[in-house]
């Protein structure tokens, strides 16, 4: 039984993220079903698909989702028609279930999550990215920008003859990751932006980012890397991988340290974080809590919903 809820959540993942082939499609149709029949027939009569639906439209419509889903709504609706028994929330199920009858209204499908994003350059130009092998995007001054398999790479050939900074924009649904010239990478979520300069120039390293981002920083002793949230506060590095998610539309900013060491600035105040840690900056200026669940903060960043604690 065990074994067969694993393979269910494996499959349902991969539903999410647009990844079955007709094989797999029909293997989750199947345990979709073995679901249902197990529920007590009592139970099956009682749920109300139809409200169901109606809360899953409004919860989606005028909001589009974050992948992998900000606050897991679209996945904590999948759990419910799991539980359910309603199979048909997946396209081609054939019969409806009880409770939707007459009801030609369909909840929506929220697409699944890709590896697509925008590249903004210096003079405004736009070039639109995805996960094929694009092989070279631009070369600027010096500095050459290359795309394979969902991340952009920025190789420095000389030096630059003038500042110039690039915006990579990841819009809800899609997420991308990139190696800048120094080496450090960074994996983007959906929703957000990162702009930083195509050669770091002089002794500082500084990145601007809104949304959420994961960093693994290339350490240089001499040039501190820095990353500036949109509330002003900042992040220095002190050879170390985290994570930032600092949407615009939330009042608290969070850095989780999972490597090395930060320290977290706001308001002429600084605090140096160690593994496992968390700093939320705010109104009220920084709050660090201690022993974060590592897996949950960077489930997004490796392509995994997570439902720890999540309520339905």
């Amino acid at each position: 039984m065990a074994q067969m809820q694993d393979r269910l959540r494996f499959l349902l993942k991969a539903k999410a993220l647009g990844l079955l082939d007709e094989q797999e499609q029909a293997e989750l149709d199947q345990l979709l079903e073995t679901e249902w029949k197990q529920l007590p027939a009592q139970g099956q009569e009682q749920v109300d698909y139809e409200a169901i639906y109606k809360k899953v439209e409004k919860e989606m419509s005028g909001k589009l989702v974050r992948f992998p889903v900000r606050r897991l709504v679209a996945a904590a609706a999948v759990l419910i028609f799991l539980l359910a028994g309603a199979r048909i929330f997946f396209a081609g199920n054939k019969t409806p279930s009880p409770g939707m009858a007459g009801n030609d209204q369909v909840s929506k499908e929220v697409a699944p999550g890709s590896w697509k994003a925008t590249l903004t350059l210096e003079d405004g130009t736009t070039v639109a990215l995805n996960r094929s092998d694009m092989g070279l995007v631009v070369d600027q001054d010096h500095v050459k920008v290359t795309g394979r398999g969902g991340e952009l790479y920025y190789e420095v050939s000389g030096k630059a003859k003038s500042a110039a900074y690039n915006t990579l924009t990841t819009a809800y649904g899609e997420t991308y990751a990139l190696t800048l010239s120094d080496g450090t990478r960074v994996w983007l979520n959906a929703g957000s932006s990162l702009r930083y300069p195509v050669q770091f120039a002089g002794d500082q390293r500084l990145v601007r980012i809104t949304g959420e981002a994961y960093f693994e920083v290339k350490h240089d002793e001499q040039r501190p890397f820095e990353v500036e949230l949109p509330d002003g506060s900042r992040i220095r590095d002190i050879g170390t991988a985290f994570n930032v998610n600092a949407y615009a539309d939330e009042q608290i900013a969070r850095t989780t340290l999972l490597e090395g060491a930060v320290a977290v600035s706001k308001n002429g105040r600084s605090v140096n974080l160690v593994p496992g840690q968390q700093a939320q900056t705010g109104a009220d200026g920084i709050v660090v809590s201690r022993n974060i669940a590592m897996e949950e903060v960077i489930a997004w960043k490796n392509g995994r919903f997570h439902f720890s604690g999540t309520a339905i």
